[in-house]
Order: C-alpha cells, then sequence, then structure tokens
C-alpha cells in the first residue's frame, strides 16, 4: 500500500518509475528489463517487500539491488522490507536513509475509518470497544493492518463485528491470504473463542 501511494506520488510529479514487487518470481528480470528500458540517469524504481523474497531467490536478488545500486547512482531506490529483516542486510544498503512507518494514534484510526466511508458512530461505538483493551498498542494502529481491517468492515456490518468470534476473523485473514493470522490477536487476546465485545 506503501509502495503505491509513493508511487502515485512520483506519477503526479512526472517522474518516470517502476514498482517491482520482489517477492515475484520473475523480478530479476523486471529489474533488468526497466533499467535497459530507461537507462541508468534520473527516475526510480521501487521494489516492494524484499522481506518477501523466496529463500532460494534472496541472494540474486540481493546482488542485484546492490549492483543497481553501484552502477545507477541518479536512479532513485525505495525499498520496504519489514524492519527486522531489513536489519539482517543493513551493510548493503548502507548509504541509504531508513524510514520506520510509525503505528497510528488512536485517533488516525479513527479519522482513517471515516475517512473509507465506515459511519462515524459505527466507528466511534467499534472503537470505544477495542481501544478500551489494556494494551499499549493494538495491531489495528498499524497501517498495513489497519487497511485490512477497514476491507473486513466494508464487507461485513460494523455492528455484527462484534459478535463474531476469534476463530471466524482468523478464517477470514487466511483466507484473504494476508499473511499471520494475528492480525486481530491483540484486540481479542484472553477471549478463547467469545465474540470481541465479551473482551472488551
Amino acid at each position: 500500500m506503501l509502495m503505491s501511494k509513493l508511487q502515485e506520488f512520483l506519477d503526479s510529479q512526472g517522474i518516470s518509475n517502476r514498482l517491482i514487487n520482489l517477492k515475484d518470481t520473475n523480478s530479476l528480470d523486471s529489474i533488468t528489463e526497466y533499467l535497459s528500458r530507461n537507462g541508468l540517469a534520473g527516475g526510480a524504481v521501487l521494489f516492494d517487500g524484499l522481506d518477501e523474497v523466496k529463500g532460494s531467490l534472496f541472494p540474486s536478488i540481493l546482488e542485484k539491488l546492490e549492483e543497481v545500486s553501484r552502477t545507477a547512482p541518479d536512479v532513485a531506490m525505495y525499498i520496504s522490507s519489514r524492519s527486522v529483516f531489513m536489519n539482517r542486510c543493513a551493510t548493503s544498503f548502507s548509504d541509504y536513509r531508513v524510514i520506520a512507518i510509525s503505528p497510528f494514534t488512536h485517533e488516525q484510526v479513527r479519522k482513517y475509518l471515516i475517512a473509507e466511508k465506515h459511519s462515524e458512530s459505527d466507528v466511534d461505538d467499534l472503537l470505544g470497544r477495542v481501544m478500551s483493551f489494556s494494551h499499549n498498542m493494538l495491531v489495528v494502529q498499524i497501517p498495513r493492518y489497519l487497511s485490512l481491517f477497514s476491507k473486513f468492515l466494508s464487507r461485513n456490518r460494523i455492528s455484527s463485528v462484534a459478535q463474531l468470534s476469534r476463530n471466524a476473523l482468523f478464517e477470514y485473514f487466511i483466507y484473504e491470504k494476508c499473511g499471520p493470522a494475528i492480525i486481530l490477536w491483540f484486540l481479542i487476546r484472553g477471549a478463547k473463542d467469545q465474540p470481541l465485545e465479551a473482551a472488551a
């Protein structure tokens, strides 16, 4: 999501760019094709998901990124990855600036959900339950998971979410292939298979 937004910004500025999903098996070919077609001067390449590259392909991908960084200094490179994973290969990108995505505040979560066309009263009612949990930070404060949560709410009436069990929520996220099925675990931790409302 972040890289798509960044690409939209670059497009609006008239900057030539290419978004490459590194988990795609043909990502190496995509990198080579873009650079051969657009040259090594100017433009930008957005590499999404370094942490999602298959283990067998990772050495080749990392080597290619290092090569592009070395031989095309005028091409802006943006690389997304989970921070824990990025730390493992920090030496390959020692000249890069690192930008960490901070969790949203409670108010930002509220504004995001309302901007996504959810009813303000329903959002306030839902967050009144969710944000009352005794945790320093909730998973819905992480932008990528908040986006997923918003999609879930679009498919289900917010008023009915409180009646869904944790298993039902897990099944939804697993079905959507959105990575770990712990997206709402912190929201309902301690409620083995009870409705969300019971965990508030």
